[in-house]
């Protein structure tokens, strides 16, 4: 059988004619140039692939009836693998091995010992690459009216959804000599004239498998998992982009602040605020955060942080930022009295006044005036933050809005609620303090009292 199969030069990295792909050796050999790969220390590399059948062996006898579902395991030329590009409306990141810290990794694991040796390219350590066929009809020859088309033709692109790292180690290792992969290859449905199958459509089907595998490999950075899984349909964070997205929020999904929400025609002037991790907003709008705090509290949540940006001049906030506020809104704007409770409460706050507050708090932290007396704590969104040894939202609630916000509900809000006002004895304060693990839960209560 007559085919066409796309294969790299190693110098020009973008494929001919789909537009997410990007070549795995050109990617390589932009970043390891002769004198970068002379200086490479010696590893071994054990692979024998000998026993497997070539990429050619089982495109030669391709029949899209017959090979329709079923996976094939084959040795690869590295020339014929490409990857589907975050940057370029993938789902992958193979760039990402560029940056410093990815690479040094590679070359750290190659340097583990084995039986008092470098490991180098283990194969028993290896397993295969995955990868997806993308298959298309290529219509050549005259058109005769009786007989039809007198040749026809397939053309084949190997993208891989499974194994930038070990590409890239192979790589190394042999000092960037040519090498072949071994990898699980499957056949998308034929695209044909009559019934074209989009690249989104490949990338939806390439990046479920991928996402899949960031799902199990701790490894995985979060916004990789975030881009693959969305540009595979998953559902839950598909809903996440749409919320995100009707808040006007930004999420940068590049180490040098490209936004998945840019990238798919929104945010079009990059002026939305930036959250920096998304963590518990992925796993859907029944689940995670939403669950915790409600829906209408997470919104609340990062509207509010995302006025405060412009009160703080910073460009995005983080997740722990917004668990924050989003506990702030569901113990205070949520009504929290028992049914058997004889007087009933109701929240102290409505949501409007619960967020006026938030601003005139850090517009006054933000002030002239305040700064001519020293930046106070908490004047900044990122001082809401774990990263200070406490783990509590509760704790660090507790020491960034108190006193400020009795004094403020006092002189706003107060309607003659008597002793449980604003008191640990009202229901919103009692379920603000119960929040908060037991070895900090007197620190809390004895911050807000």
């Amino acid at each position: 059988m007559s085919y066409i199969l796309n294969s790299s030069d190693g110098d020009y990295l973008y494929h001919p004619n789909q537009t997410d792909l990007i070549s795995n050796l050109s990617l390589f050999n932009q970043e390891y140039n002769s004198k970068r790969l002379s200086e490479l220390e010696d590893f071994s590399d054990n692979s024998d692939y000998s026993t497997y059948p070539t990429f050619d062996d089982v495109l030669a006898e391709y029949d899209p009836d017959t090979y329709d579902g079923k996976t094939f395991t084959v040795r690869v030329d590295e020339k014929h693998i490409y990857s589907s590009d975050s940057e370029l409306n993938g789902f992958d990141r193979p760039s990402w091995l560029r940056n410093k810290s990815n690479d040094d990794k590679c070359r750290e694991n190659l340097r583990k010992l084995l039986n008092g040796n470098q490991r180098g390219w283990h194969e028993p350590d290896a397993n295969t690459l995955n990868g997806w066929i993308r298959v298309e009809e290529v219509v050549t020859g005259d058109i005769d009216s009786t007989l039809g088309v007198s040749e026809t033709k397939y053309e084949f692109t190997l993208v891989k959804n499974m194994g930038n790292h070990r590409f890239w180690m192979k790589k190394i290792a042999n000092k960037g000599g040519i090498c072949e992969y071994l990898m699980k290859i499957q056949f998308h449905t034929l695209s044909t004239i009559s019934n074209p199958i989009a690249i989104s459509d490949y990338i939806c089907i390439e990046g479920d498998g991928h996402d899949a595998d960031a799902d199990a490999r701790a490894s995985q950075n979060e916004k990789q998992k975030f881009v693959s899984a969305y540009r595979s349909g998953k559902e839950d964070v598909v809903n996440c982009f749409n919320f995100l997205k009707k808040l006007k929020v930004e999420f940068h999904i590049t180490k040098d602040g490209h936004g998945i929400m840019q990238q798919e025609g929104f945010n079009v002037n990059g002026d939305w605020p930036v959250i920096h991790s998304i963590q518990g907003l992925r796993d859907g709008l029944s689940n995670g955060m939403f669950k915790k705090y409600g829906e209408d509290n997470v919104k609340a949540a990062i509207s509010t942080c995302s006025v405060l940006c412009k009160k703080t001049k910073e460009d995005g906030f983080s997740y722990s930022a917004v668990s924050v506020l989003a506990l702030m809104y569901r113990s205070l704007t949520d009504d929290h009295t028992n049914p058997s409770d004889t007087r009933k409460q109701g929240p102290l706050f409505t949501k409007p006044d619960l967020e006026k507050f938030f601003i005139e708090l850090y517009e006054m932290r933000n002030s002239s005036l305040a700064t001519s007396f020293g930046i106070p704590k908490f004047s900044k969104m990122a001082d809401l933050s774990q990263s200070q040894g406490m783990k509590s939202w509760p704790y660090i609630a507790s020491v960034a809005f108190w006193p400020e916000i009795q004094n403020w509900y006092k002189d706003k809000i107060n309607n003659g609620n008597g002793v449980l006002g604003f008191s640990d004895g009202n229901p919103c304060m009692v379920y603000f303090i119960n929040k908060a693990d037991a070895f900090v839960r007197g620190d809390v209560k004895k911050n807000v009292s």
